[in-house]
């Protein structure tokens, strides 16, 4: 009662592609999988060939260098412990939490005001995107949202002004700037700053 929150979507830019075969193996050994696992998966991940094929037309055969392939059943999995360590880091976040689904990650974050939460929200993405580029990730700016909100009547006099942007820091990069959205979609549930089911439902029914 009387907390604003705060989230920001994101999603990972390329993620498969760039599991990094050697990065993932230092993770699984220090997660504790097995030799024999550990070196059936990055047989798996490496010395790879694809070769493209349309029409009449068949292209010579190459190898990706950095690659997880993504129409594996077992893609999923890695992809899972190679965030595993991210996720532990997020264990130590106070005010704000971290979730993610595959590739799809939502950082959220609580507060009294919306000065604190905007403080809160930044440091915690501004962690995670410094872990995604040490591991050779990056959000992808074009899926990146942010949303403000509170339930109608709720919000204390001392809740403040909602701010009209918010300056994400990016490692190497200049800052992202984002505005917040008046609706966004994760993953499949539609919210809004009311916290109305009215437009998730809305739109569902629509489809029907």
């Amino acid at each position: 009662m009387g907390m604003v929150g705060a989230v920001l979507l994101f999603d990972i830019s390329r993620f498969f592609d760039h599991l990094d075969p050697s990065l993932t193996l230092h993770t699984l050994t220090h997660l504790g999988i097995d030799d024999t696992t550990c070196h059936w998966i990055h047989n798996f991940t490496t010395n790879r060939f694809i070769f493209l094929s349309f029409n009449d037309f068949s292209s010579p055969s190459f190898s990706p260098k950095i690659r997880t392939p993504q129409g594996s059943p077992l893609s999923p999995i890695l992809s899972a412990f190679f965030t595993a360590p991210l996720l532990h880091e997020a264990v130590q976040l106070e005010a704000e939490d971290l979730s993610l689904y595959v590739n799809d990650g939502a950082i959220y974050a609580s507060s009294p005001t919306y000065n604190a939460v905007a403080v809160h929200l930044t440091r915690a993405v501004t962690k995670v995107f410094a872990w995604l580029q040490s591991y050779g990730l990056v959000a992808d700016v074009d899926k990146t949202e942010l949303m403000f909100f509170h339930p109608p009547g709720h919000c204390s006099p001392y809740c403040g002004i909602m701010p009209p942007s918010l300056s994400i820091p990016r490692p190497h990069e200049l800052p992202l700037l984002l505005c917040p959205s008046s609706s966004i979609r994760y993953p499949g549930v539609f919210f809004t700053p009311s916290l109305s089911w009215t437009l998730h439902t809305t739109t569902l029914a629509n489809r029907a």
